[in-house]
């Protein structure tokens, strides 16, 4: 349990230590861990800043102490600055290891529960009816759904279902060139997505609300070699939304026919994967007929879960995605306590504005260290289709695409990755 004064409690208890007067103690940052620790850290100066961790036993009335930069004496920070900033490091050192044991659990708990789960990852572009398809798959109204191109979707969102004694997750994702979030926050979303389901993926439905732009089919492809890798293409079924007459007999072949006659490019994306369904999905905020809107929603959904009943026992795992997804839990993890104390701890003390600044710098540094993760899951993957894979020679449409990522990827910046897509999906981006 917390220890309430803890601030007070650990300075009361250093006055009595050697050459440390009450004078010398600079700040005392006191916290708890999700572990339910009993924390602080300690600056001190004499000729030089030393920072020091304490855990407090409220029972035994016991401390344990350690110094930074270590137990010699004679080292320090030589300045304010730097002693706070290894007081940043050590604070989120010790609270990220407990949140992430404290997941770790969790998810060791839950993963028993799900072990027969078929998750269903929904990826398309903001206002092609996405998050609507999340709410006919669950028949639910617990996906916000958008109006035209203003996404209202921001983060992962999950919902269980039970059909015929089947248990699905539906896992919905921000829409590609959501108004609100950077592409590379989009792409990071969608990697968790993934990533949560921890069985494998049952099916991906790239959603699309009409004819599949240019784009569109470079996304389509981007996912397909470099978050994943060619096999997902089996496990992937595109859906095309606002489609009123999907119910008609031959209206998906002669729209397939018209479609590919007019681009040759999709050919290839409907020969790689596994199924191409029409539904309508109509929205119940602009519903005139509510009865009839939800009969609509109704016989899409019976389509859909056709369509999903027929994919067979087979689940598609992404090779080396689980790895990836560890960095960037652990990442968002810090980001978030980071986000937390900048308003808290930040916010008082005699350091205020020092330790502003230096958590403001922290969190940048975090989050180009998960921009770098991704850079890396990037390079990885594109020296593999380049030098190993011979399907290039099958499909020399997305050669373009690929090299030009890979070409670039030597001279990334931190922000590169944004830029590379919001190339590759030019003309997605709402402005």
């Amino acid at each position: 349990m917390p220890v309430e004064n803890l601030e007070q409690i650990v300075k009361d208890n250093l006055i009595q230590k050697p050459g440390m007067p009450i004078s010398r103690v600079e700040q005392v940052i006191a916290f708890s861990t999700p572990l339910n620790e009993n924390c602080a850290v300690v600056i001190s100066k004499f000729t030089v800043y030393a920072v020091r961790t304490v855990i407090y036993d409220p029972i035994t009335k016991d401390m344990q102490i350690k110094r930074y930069p270590d137990f010699n004496p004679v080292n320090g920070y030589t300045s304010l600055r730097k002693a706070l900033r290894q007081v940043i490091d050590v604070k989120l050192e010790r609270e990220v290891n407990d949140a992430l044991e404290v997941n770790k659990s969790s998810s060791v708990s839950q993963e028993k529960l799900d072990n027969n789960v078929r998750n269903i990852l929904l990826i398309g572009r903001t206002g092609s009816g996405k998050s609507t398809l999340a709410n006919i798959l669950t028949n639910t109204n617990k996906f916000p759904e958008s109006e035209l191109s203003v996404s209202e979707t921001h983060d992962i969102q999950s919902e269980e279902i039970v059909i015929e004694g089947i248990k699905y997750c539906i896992i919905d994702t921000p829409g590609i060139s959501n108004t609100r979030l950077p592409f590379e926050e989009v792409l990071k979303k969608i990697i968790e997505g993934a990533c949560l389901a921890k069985d494998g993926l049952y099916q991906i439905l790239f959603v699309t609300n009409g004819k599949l732009t240019q784009a569109e089919i470079e996304v389509y492809n981007y996912i397909r070699t470099i978050i994943f890798d060619e096999g997902v293409s089996q496990y992937t079924t595109l859906v095309r939304t606002h489609a009123p007459n999907f119910q008609e007999k031959g209206m998906l072949y002669d729209d397939l026919k018209r479609i590919i006659k007019e681009n040759d490019e999709l050919v290839e994306l409907f020969r790689s994967c596994r199924d191409f369904i029409y539904v309508n999905n109509p929205s119940l905020k602009e519903a005139n007929n509510i009865e009839i809107v939800e009969e609509t929603r109704d016989a899409s959904r019976k389509e859909l879960m056709k369509a999903l009943g027929s994919c067979g026992e087979k689940t598609y795992k992404a090779k080396g995605l689980n790895s990836l997804s560890q960095r960037i839990k652990e990442s968002i993890t810090k980001e978030q306590i980071l986000q937390r104390d900048l308003t808290t701890i930040a916010d008082n003390g005699p350091h205020k504005e020092l330790l502003t600044t230096l958590y403001r710098e922290k969190i940048e540094e975090t989050k180009t260290f998960t921009s770098q993760e991704i850079r890396k899951h990037i390079t990885e993957k594109n020296q593999i289709e380049i030098q190993g894979d011979s399907s290039w020679q099958r499909t020399p449409q997305r050669t373009p695409t690929n090299l030009s990522v890979a070409s670039n990827i030597s001279t990334m910046s931190d922000n590169i990755i944004g830029a590379i897509i919001q190339g590759l999906i030019q003309g997605l981006v709402t402005v």
